[in-house]
């Protein structure tokens, strides 16, 4: 009776809302018969597979019985192993999509051409810059950084994996300004340069999300040293967000998927670019610090 009662439970979902077998399989694996267990556990190790396979083919994978297969079958609801078969193969098609979308984007297909591909990307791309323009337009908040930074004894910028594209490019560009400068990442070095921050330094992050535990780390350890901490992002109410003393949106939010993540990386580096001019514009117009750096 126990083994009955997950079956009933597929069986429910497989009749109003076929779409999630291959999620009702997964759930009533652990109670299942031996038999049906080894069955359910061949569809689900490869649905592409079973969405493919004869009755034998499955059959033989799951070391089962033809007959056992379609007693499981009709137990879920299914009029026959073909009407089985196929509810597998859509789910797994649907699951493959859905990962496809995840990782890129639903306005991207797998059939696209490169022109289609390359104008959907441009499109997110020119949608971010728009928005930093809106997000930026009253530069005051950015302004008060670039003071501070343009005189700040260093500047330590923070940034990892995509983040760190930007953040070494501000890193780099700091120095051709003038102004000292060191790039971290991960979970170790903040500590270490923080030893000899001071409040004539600032910290800076770039984070699409704000939530990375490397950067909570730097910011906790240039804080306390009293050192001014901000953060350019695209999640003003996240951990980093509600950590660092200033806040700068970049005006795109975070996405899903990667199409999403480097449209924001356009209005992060954007936001960056802006900021590294207006120091660069404060550096020129104090030219004894100028010639002495």
């Amino acid at each position: 009776m126990t083994n009955q009662r997950p079956v009933d439970d597929v069986r429910h979902s497989a009749s109003t809302e076929r779409e999630s077998l291959l999620s009702q399989l997964q759930i009533a694996l652990p109670s299942l018969s031996p038999a049906r267990n080894r069955i359910a556990a061949a569809v689900l190790s490869d649905p592409g597979a079973a969405g493919r396979s004869t009755i034998t083919t499955l059959a033989s994978r799951a070391d089962a019985d033809p007959a056992t297969i379609t007693r499981f079958v009709s137990a879920l609801g299914y009029d026959g192993y073909q009407h089985f078969r196929s509810a597998v193969a859509r789910d797994a098609g649907r699951d493959e999509f859905a990962g496809w979308a995840r990782d890129l984007s639903s306005n991207i297909s797998p059939t696209d051409t490169a022109d289609t591909v390359l104008n959907v990307l441009a499109r997110h791309r020119v949608r971010a810059i728009r928005s930093t323009l809106e997000s930026l337009a009253d530069a005051a908040e950015i302004e008060r950084v670039a003071d501070r930074v343009a005189c700040a004894v260093r500047v330590y910028v923070y940034g990892e994996w995509g983040d760190g594209i930007v953040a070494r490019e501000l890193h780099l560009r700091l120095i051709r300004a003038g102004v000292s400068s060191w790039h971290l990442e991960g979970d170790a070095s903040p500590g270490v340069f923080a030893a000899s921050a001071s409040v004539d330094d600032v910290a800076i992050a770039i984070s699409r999300t704000g939530a990375e535990r490397g950067l909570r780390q730097f910011f906790d350890d240039m804080s306390s040293k009293d050192v001014p901490t901000v953060v350019l992002t695209g999640a003003p109410e996240s951990p980093a967000g509600q950590a660092a003393d200033t806040v700068i949106f970049t005006g795109t939010g975070v996405g899903p998927n990667w199409t999403d993540y480097v449209a924001g990386r356009e209005s992060d580096s954007l936001a960056a670019s802006l900021l590294w001019v207006m120091v660069m514009q404060r550096r020129h117009n104090m030219p004894k610090l100028h010639e002495s750096s």
